[in-house]
């Protein structure tokens, strides 16, 4: 059996819709005691066929036990479909014939693995940040500076790390923009979210004043927004590990974070983390992060917060209306913290007239606004 007719499409397709909770909960009992047999069936007679077919499954498996990697429901069922396909005994060939018994399986997951390829690459990048979490470097160095101070660019929802003359436009204005910053050295944190299609296509439609109203998938958007918040939220901790190594290679250099939008989760994560005087100054440009949250996120250890917000950022106000209920962005409002004087609020909401203008004006409000 080389391919799957399109009756059998057909039919499994059927089959995956009606996927309920006891057949998740039957895979979950049964699939390592499934992928142990096979196992052995594979030491003694070695396949690459059968290798490739565990390892499929294995990986369908981390990501459903994952409980952290936020799935839609039509991914979940597609990957307890392939599973259970594997655990089940009526199989179009019965496993039980030697040599191809398991042809059709192999053949099965890898139809899944193909469908749900995009949620793969999400789950592969995901892992990826919480690897960085835990060990190396999250910062790519821009520009050297005279040692005095270290500038860390914390990018969002639509700078990709290959973006090089974006990269080079925000040095340019971040030392144009203030005096201390003429001879600092530049750093950014090196991410992207091009991984989640429907949040960035999404994201760059609804961001007007026209309030445009796109047909998108609720779900998909949802997951990966809160992909987007768990990924920002691993870099943080990785931040927090590598703003302390330069603390320690010289504790008298002044360290300065320049957050935009989802930036703040990595930014707040981090400051939380760090002890206090780690971090003498933040900035964030319309934070994606909930302005109620923000005062119990370690602020209070910085020297002085600038908040930069506007009531024209259309792409958090879509976000958080349609995603964040009950929550209000710093971006849209000023963060709320009526013990703290090191806060500053900034109302821009009459140069904002979008959120991706904050990155055109950067130099402008750190040279009109910060003293």
């Amino acid at each position: 059996m080389k391919n799957l007719t399109d009756e059998n499409k057909k039919d499994f397709e059927n089959q995956i819709n009606n996927i309920n909770e006891t057949d998740e909960s039957k895979v979950l009992c049964d699939i390592e005691g499934e992928l142990k047999k096979l196992k052995v069936l594979q030491s003694k007679n070695q396949s690459h066929k059968m290798e490739d077919m565990i390892s499929n499954a294995e990986f369908l498996h981390q990501i459903l036990l994952s409980k952290d990697f936020p799935l839609t429901q039509s991914t979940k069922k597609w990957i307890i479909f392939g599973l259970g396909y594997l655990i089940s005994d009526f199989d179009l060939i019965p496993d039980i014939i030697p040599r191809i018994g398991y042809n059709d399986d192999a053949l099965i997951l890898q139809w899944v693995m193909y469908m749900i390829d995009d949620e793969i690459n999400k789950f592969n990048e995901f892992r990826r940040a919480k690897d960085i979490s835990e060990s190396g470097n999250v910062i790519k160095e821009l520009l050297k500076g005279s040692g005095e101070c270290e500038t860390i660019i914390i990018p969002g929802f639509l700078t990709g790390t290959n973006d090089i003359d974006s990269y080079k436009q925000w040095t340019k204005k971040i030392r144009d923009g203030y005096g201390k910053f003429s001879n600092s050295g530049i750093g950014i944190v090196n991410w992207d979210l091009n991984h989640l299609k429907e949040f960035t296509k999404i994201i760059k439609i609804v961001d007007h004043q026209l309030s445009l109203k796109p047909v998108y998938e609720s779900e998909k958007f949802l997951t990966e927004w809160q992909q987007a918040k768990m990924e920002f939220t691993f870099l943080g901790q990785a931040l927090a590990r590598n703003i302390e190594e330069i603390y320690q290679a010289n504790p008298n250099k002044e360290l300065i974070l320049i957050s935009f939008n989802i930036g703040t989760y990595a930014a707040a994560t981090a400051i939380n983390t760090l002890a206090e005087g780690r971090v003498s100054g933040y900035f964030t440009f319309g934070g994606a992060t909930n302005c109620m949250e923000m005062p119990q996120m370690g602020f209070t250890k910085v020297n002085k917060v600038y908040n930069f917000f506007s009531n024209h950022d259309f792409a958090l106000k879509f976000i958080f209306d349609n995603f964040e209920s009950e929550n209000c962005a710093i971006g849209l409002s000023p963060i709320v913290n009526s013990t703290s004087r090191n806060i500053k609020n900034f109302n821009v909401t009459d140069k904002i007239h979008n959120h991706f203008e904050y990155r055109q004006r950067l130099s402008e409000f750190l040279k009109e606004k910060i003293n």
